[in-house]
């Protein structure tokens, strides 16, 4: 569990890719398996039926430099409780549990192993005619293998990339569905921005 002596402040996010895909989780009240969505709501599994859920995990002092991309949601660290969570060194790679169900010394060697894959992670990329430079290299994901209830995991919703309209939905349906989660968009040079545990109340 997360608390204020901890080595490292973290935490778990789902990206939803799209802007509509962000509105259906929050009509429907949960994050779901890639096999139990219909396939045009299915994005990073390349629209396959996939019995998991993706994600990244965000350590503090880990995030200069970071940016991200499509419309996210933040999940309290404290999901470990309840959930066996894996962490794949790249994508598809080696994978570890992270659950807090284990003993302590456990969870954090787990939890120190990760920090330390992305902390000397290097980042690949490739450079086209016009120079624009595309990341190849991707550090890390984390699996879910089970729906998330967004009313208890989820902290926040940024949407830096969303629509006007997009926004606009997505701040409606939170409100209608009395979720007690803000819904963050940064704009300008701070956006695509990752924020800090503290910035999001972790």
């Amino acid at each position: 569990m997360q608390n204020k002596n901890n080595k490292y402040k973290f935490y778990f996010t789902h990206n939803s890719f799209f802007g509509k895909h962000a509105i259906n989780i929050l009509k429907d009240g949960y994050i779901r398996l890639g096999s139990k969505l219909p396939q045009k709501y299915r994005a990073l599994s390349g629209y396959e039926s996939m019995d998991e859920i993706y994600g990244n995990i965000y350590f503090d002092d880990l995030l200069k430099n970071q940016k991200y991309w499509g419309t996210m949601f933040v999940i309290h660290p404290n999901i470990t409780e309840n959930y066996d969570i894996g962490f794949h060194f790249g994508w598809q790679g080696k994978e570890i549990i992270l659950n807090n169900s284990k003993t302590k010394k456990v969870y954090w060697n787990r939890i120190d192993k990760a920090h330390e894959y992305i902390r000397l992670f290097k980042k690949r990329y490739v450079t086209n005619k016009n120079g624009f430079h595309k990341n190849i290299g991707y550090s890390h994901e984390i699996v879910f293998r089970k729906k998330i209830p967004i009313r208890k995991y989820v902290q926040a919703i940024v949407c830096d990339f969303c629509s006007p309209s997009e926004y606009k939905k997505i701040q409606k349906i939170v409100k209608e569905k009395n979720y007690k989660f803000p819904v963050i968009r940064q704009i300008g040079e701070s956006s695509g921005n990752i924020l800090t545990s503290k910035q999001l109340n972790i």
